[in-house]
């Protein structure tokens, strides 16, 4: 799994990705604090930096990433 890098974000903690698999590394906020953390398979190398490089990280992922990619919940 790739180091994950903190993002200022009240939904989202930090990202991460492995361009090797794309694979993307989600962990979640959970009241104020990392929470969940996510992979998500098959997320190109572009759609995981504009998330992590767009002003609204959690907007961006809701938009390009879940519910379009396979998600795997891998710690709560």
């Amino acid at each position: 799994m790739p180091e994950l890098t903190e993002v200022d974000s009240s939904m989202i903690h930090s990202l991460g990705y492995d361009g090797e698999a794309n694979e993307m590394f989600v962990r979640f906020r959970s009241k104020g604090h990392p929470g969940a953390l996510w992979k998500y398979a098959g997320v190109p190398e572009n759609v995981f930096n504009a998330v992590k490089n767009n002003g609204s990280v959690g907007g961006a992922f809701l938009r390009h990433v879940r519910d379009r990619y396979t998600a795997t919940k891998l710690s709560s």
